[in-house]
């Protein structure tokens, strides 16, 4: 079933997930091993956007109120927000980052999010890295195995080549780019995801950060949001851009 952008919601994002795709969302989450389905996902993303010390303010307030009143109240705390929107955590958190999104898309929004990730990454990168980022060659294959696609061209295109130098070739674009935000990102929060889905371009930032590695990259974590909530949601939404995109591109694929 297609939602539209102002309906559409985490649970209809992941029901249909792959096991491997769960666990990797559930690891950056940090969820327990036993609250990995696709309601602990969504409840835990519901408090990180949301903040559970002003969900317990409102009941409590609630709670007065009928006091003084004498009537019911209902102070049940997961009663006290909705579950946000896809479109709402991603608007949301680019206001946290100043980024213009009025009256654009969840599309254009998932792309503004990765575009700054990949632009405050290398305007943090000295005058050697950023040379590498777009000339250090590197094998994608998992570019094109992910997608299943039959393009013969495409496929080698991704093979041996900058990363950055196929970002914005057809077909590739908010996938690639997703890829190379949540490497980035992912690298620099030291998290290791149980399946490793993006071995290529993981070697790729590691050539181009080059020794002593992420230590040396300390002037990226200027993006690091003033909240911690907010902070994990960022990669959330990075891996969830990647998956859905991902999707995406092998239906397209599928039709040609």
């Amino acid at each position: 079933m297609e939602y539209s952008d102002d309906m559409l919601e985490i649970r209809h994002i992941c029901i249909n997930w792959q096991v491997e795709d769960i666990t990797n969302l559930s690891e950056i989450l940090s969820l327990p091993t036993s609250e990995r389905s696709v309601a602990d996902i969504e409840n835990k993303i519901k408090w990180l956007y949301h903040s559970k010390t002003k969900a317990q303010g409102k009941a409590a307030a609630k709670g007065v109120w009928a006091k003084i009143t004498g009537g019911k109240a209902n102070i049940n705390l997961d009663s006290q927000f909705d579950n946000p929107t896809y479109e709402q955590i991603l608007g949301g958190l680019l206001k946290r980052l100043s980024i213009e999104s009025l009256n654009t898309s969840v599309k254009e929004q998932e792309e503004f999010l990765c575009d700054a990730v990949i632009a405050e990454a290398l305007v943090n990168m000295n005058p050697e890295q950023r040379r590498r980022a777009f000339t250090e060659k590197v094998g994608l294959d998992e570019i094109t195995d992910n997608l299943d696609t039959s393009d013969s061209t495409l496929s080698q295109a991704a093979k041996g080549v900058s990363a950055f130098s196929i970002v914005n070739a057809a077909g590739f674009s908010l996938y690639t780019s997703s890829t190379m935000a949540l490497s980035f990102t992912s690298g620099l929060a030291g998290i290791t995801l149980p399946f490793a889905v993006y071995s290529g371009m993981t070697k790729f930032i590691s050539v181009i950060i080059g020794p002593p590695g992420w230590a040396a990259f300390g002037g990226f974590m200027i993006w690091k949001l003033t909240s911690p909530d907010w902070d994990k949601l960022k990669l959330a939404l990075l891996y969830i851009i990647s998956v859905r995109s991902r999707k995406s591109e092998k239906r397209s694929t599928s039709v040609l």
